[in-house]
């Protein structure tokens, strides 16, 4: 599919590409001027997963594969406390997954748009329409479980 653009709508794509980088890391840290109390559970029980290798409670282990608590999923802690391991400020590492899965859907959704019509301008037309859609950008600056769900929803067995 890359073959047959041309330079300039290569050009074009990857500025675009790189405002919807620039939007989704911009002030990742100061932007929302809050934590809500469920994202701040993530962060806490990952650190503390990093630290101690369980949960605040020191209840929970995370081979358990069962909820950190009733409102926490264990999968978000389980992302978040691979990038507690960068240099970088803890409140940035933890939202790093998902601002990569954020990045990562529009690819995905042209991929099946490409599929289901055999047509560019409509992969691209979806590719830029979830770039910049208000919910995946929202989403993507926070670490809740719906990326997580998303992505590795193939890794959960089936016993229906």
């Amino acid at each position: 599919m890359l073959k047959k653009m041309t330079k300039a709508s290569l050009l074009l794509l990857t500025l675009i590409f790189g405002i919807g980088i620039f939007t989704r890391f911009y002030a990742i840290s100061t932007i929302p001027p809050f934590i809500p109390h469920d994202e701040l559970g993530y962060f806490i029980n990952a650190k503390a997963l990093q630290l101690s290798g369980t949960d605040i409670t020191g209840t929970w282990n995370p081979f358990s594969l069962v909820p950190v608590t009733p409102t926490l999923a264990e999968l978000t802690t389980h992302l978040i406390v691979l990038f507690n391991w960068l240099p970088i400020s803890q409140i940035v590492a933890a939202k790093l997954p998902f601002l990569l899965m954020s990045l990562l859907l529009p690819f995905l959704i042209a991929g099946i748009s490409y599929e289901f019509t055999k047509s560019k301008q409509v992969s691209v037309f979806a590719w830029v329409i979830t770039l910049f859609n208000p919910w995946v950008w929202q989403i993507g600056r926070m670490p809740f479980d719906g990326y997580a769900s998303f992505f590795f929803i193939p890794l959960v067995p089936m016993y229906y």
